[in-house]
């Protein structure tokens, strides 16, 4: 069994799919108790050093069940290391290899200071008026800088009202961290026509 940080690797990883499971069985995890359960993974030098979180598209409604966080890791050759939860799978670790996108240091942020949560973000994203004239289908969740912030983008898809089982991109929703409010809009609902 391979040793990580001091720690047996095959204990840490059945503890964290027992975890998520039991999370999982009361609701899908949000991206800052997925978060804290990466942060097992990386070495003390790295824990929090996020540079971004995010989800892939969701398959079953609107809440995303597969999570990627990103950090900013001055150990390893690329300065990023890649966990990603899936449910009913180990976290997988990558490194990835970029030629010539390295990590801008300005873009880390301490997750202690998100004070809104990926499902309330959500929420508040769901609760814009104009969403209300179609049916949202899926979703893709990120927490990341923009404009010196971070902030969560929410992109939806819909069904599309002319091609029942097609889905169109109808844009994104910007909701600030600190305190929930949207910061920035660009739907396009025509899309779902």
């Amino acid at each position: 069994m391979k040793m990580v940080n001091g720690k047996h690797l095959g204990r840490a990883v059945w503890f964290s799919i027992a975890m998520l499971a039991a999370v999982g069985v009361a609701a899908e995890p949000t991206a800052l108790q997925i978060v804290k359960e990466a942060n097992r993974y990386v070495g003390n030098e790295t824990r929090d050093k996020v540079l971004q979180v995010r989800s892939d598209r969701s398959t079953n409604g609107l809440n995303p069940d597969v999570w990627s966080v990103v950090y900013y890791d001055a150990a390893v050759r690329m300065k990023t290391t890649v966990i990603t939860f899936t449910p009913g799978k180990a976290p997988r670790i990558v490194r990835p290899f970029s030629l010539f996108k390295r990590p801008d240091l300005k873009r880390i942020f301490d997750p202690a200071k998100v004070k809104i949560d990926s499902d309330a973000a959500l929420k508040i994203a769901q609760a814009d008026r104009l969403l209300d004239k179609v049916k949202l289908s899926s979703s893709r969740i990120t927490l990341e800088r923009w404009e010196d912030s971070p902030v969560w983008k929410i992109e939806f898809w819909a069904g599309k009202a002319t091609e029942p089982g097609q889905t169109a991109d109808i844009g994104q929703i910007f909701v600030n961290v600190e305190d929930g409010t949207v910061v920035n809009r660009d739907l396009h609902i025509d899309r779902a026509e």
